[in-house]
């Protein structure tokens, strides 16, 4: 290959006109056609936070680094044409047989060499084609493949080929059509329903974006989020799909139909592309929407830095008068941390803490305790991801308070998903008057049912068989039992939660008449009230407190737990 033409002054190196103008002639002249095991290929470095290594080392180290990267470079690609493209970006034009070998020949030399983990090498290859005669198309194939290890650890190759070039042009396409789909009401809010646990009734319904392509049909958020996110233009979006939702609630409201409290996911971004909170404040204004109606999902990756302004505007949506969900926890690493630094209402556990449960113990376990821990750090509970019956049945065991997932519905088009009636995708829908009662319920934890101090005033939980029984219309049912609790029902009364919720029904049960005194005597005074239960020859007291009572609907929830002795006999 030639080896004429303009230097670098620093690394010797070809310059980037040269080293363009060099591969143009050889594509032209049909000289990059494979040679037995060697083919053509067009390889890009980059040396990430760069910018970085020369404030903290200063520009001679800088310079340093690029000379030993550039005869790292020719050393793994002899024969080749090899260019300083750009100021910390190297590109080589060479045969050979394996690119990945020659590669990582330069990133070893390079960790060699630089120690300093705040900066690494990352490296895009294009192998050529016969049709190929476009040194400027080929440089930038190569390039492309590089930057899409943009900001990644994890890997430090990619090669430029049919499924990149195909998610290259995705991109394109979104962004391209961005404008017209706003403009058109191409892109609509979709809702998906949350579940009460303890009642089995849509509480609330999350917003979700989807994209009404006319060329592409529906388009799920995955594949047009993360084009928005890096173009930084996600709040666009976001303000897009809240207002299409608020103008679907207030034509609901105007029928006289209700609507169910809604959950909105934001992007990090957003907070940092605008006044987030004074823009939804906004829309909420303009179309009527209560804020308390409104709750704000924060993922959790989200709010990993930035501690300070980020808290602050959590701070000023929850003295508005909105709730702050913390979505995907457990996700990340950081999940502890960030329940720790930030103030939230509710958090939304991931679905991968439902993987694996019907056969992994560990699973369960830490499932259990994660809703213990929210829970005692006065968190309201949901986990998504919830697909089958024996998933939403440990849920209940557990006393979590709401839950999602495909077992209880898809997402759907508005407004069905919004009207307080039973619809073909959601399950029906909670009266918005007795909100206030099932969130009542659902802040009791189940696995801690009676926490008290210690003498010395340290904090001590007690675990105990416990239940939550609601009386509506004058009829007693089991909304959440721990296992502990059924254990109970088996030794006390030898039957399930059904055959005891048939005993406390029936006016005729010797059980039922001590069962409702103690309940109408917690409802009249709002202290515990005693009664109590023979179990394998002992007697057992059962206590009973009042959770919440709702006069209009006639509907009372009241906490059951079994004396702590009856671990000792019936365990």
């Amino acid at each position: 290959m030639a080896q004429e033409g303009e230097r670098d002054g620093l690394t010797g190196l070809y310059g980037h006109k040269t080293f363009r103008d060099m591969v143009d002639s050889l594509l032209k002249a049909k000289e990059h056609a494979a040679q037995g095991d060697f083919r053509s290929a067009l390889v890009y470095f980059n040396v990430e936070n760069f910018k970085h290594y020369n404030q903290r080392y200063g520009f001679v180290a800088g310079d340093t680094l690029l000379q030993h990267l550039a005869a790292s470079v020719v050393e793994a690609f002899p024969n080749s044409i090899c260019a300083r493209y750009a100021a910390d970006q190297f590109a080589v034009f060479a045969q050979v047989a394996n690119v990945s070998d020659s590669v990582k020949q330069v990133r070893a030399a390079f960790r060699n060499e630089h120690k300093d983990t705040s900066i690494w090498l990352r490296a895009g290859y294009y192998m050529l084609l016969p049709s190929d005669d476009d040194a400027g198309v080929a440089c930038d194939r190569a390039k492309l493949a590089c930057d899409e290890l943009r900001g990644r650890r994890d890997a430090f190759i990619c090669e430029y080929d049919n499924a990149l070039q195909h998610e290259i042009q995705w991109r394109r396409y979104v962004l391209e059509h961005f404008d017209e789909a706003l403009e058109n009401g191409w892109l609509r809010a979709y809702c998906q329903p949350i579940v009460r646990v303890a009642t089995g009734e849509t509480c609330d319904v999350e917003v979700l974006a989807r994209w009404l392509d006319p060329v592409e049909g529906v388009m799920p958020p995955l594949e047009f989020i993360p084009v928005l996110e890096e173009a930084r233009i996600i709040h666009k979006l976001d303000l897009a799909i809240l207002r299409d939702v608020c103008e679907s609630c207030r034509e609901l409201e105007n029928a006289g139909k209700p609507y169910l409290s809604l959950s909105i996911n934001l992007s990090r971004l957003d907070f940092e592309l605008c006044d987030i909170v004074s823009e939804v404040k906004k829309i909420l204004d303009e179309y009527g929407i209560p804020y308390h109606r409104v709750a704000i999902e924060v993922t959790e990756s989200a709010l990993v830095g930035n501690h300070e302004f980020l808290g602050d505007e959590i701070d000023r949506f929850r003295s508005a008068g909105f709730e702050v969900w913390m979505d995907d926890f457990g996700s990340g690493y950081s999940s502890l941390n960030v329940l720790k630094d930030y103030t939230f209402d509710l958090v939304k556990i991931d679905m991968a803490f439902l993987r694996g449960l019907d056969k992994s113990e560990q699973a369960r376990i830490m499932l259990a305790k994660v809703i213990d821990m929210a829970k005692e750090l006065g968190l309201k509970t949901l986990v998504e991801g919830v697909e089958t019956k024996e998933q939403y049945d440990f849920l209940r065991s557990l006393g979590c308070g709401r839950a999602q997932g495909f077992y209880f519905g898809r997402p759907s088009p508005l407004p069905l998903s919004l009207v307080g009636e039973k619809n073909e995708t959601h399950p029906a829908a909670e009266m918005l008057g007795k909100r206030d009662f099932y969130e009542d319920v659902g802040r009791v934890n189940l696995m801690r049912p009676d926490p008290h101090p210690s003498v010395d005033g340290h904090y001590l939980p007690s675990d105990v068989a416990a239940s939550i029984i609601r009386r509506r219309d004058g009829r007693y049912e089991y909304l959440n039992t721990n296992g502990l609790f059924e254990k109970f029902l088996k030794d006390s009364e030898g039957g399930s939660i059904r055959d005891s919720e048939r005993a406390i029904n029936d006016e005729g049960n010797m059980r039922r008449a001590r069962f409702v005194n103690a309940v109408e005597e917690t409802s009249r005074t709002g202290e515990w009230a005693r009664y109590s239960v023979d179990v394998a020859g002992s007697s057992i007291v059962v206590r009973m407190r009042l959770i919440s009572r709702e006069d209009k609907y006639r509907a009372v929830a009241v906490l059951v737990i079994v004396d702590e002795s009856y671990v000792a006999v019936g365990v």
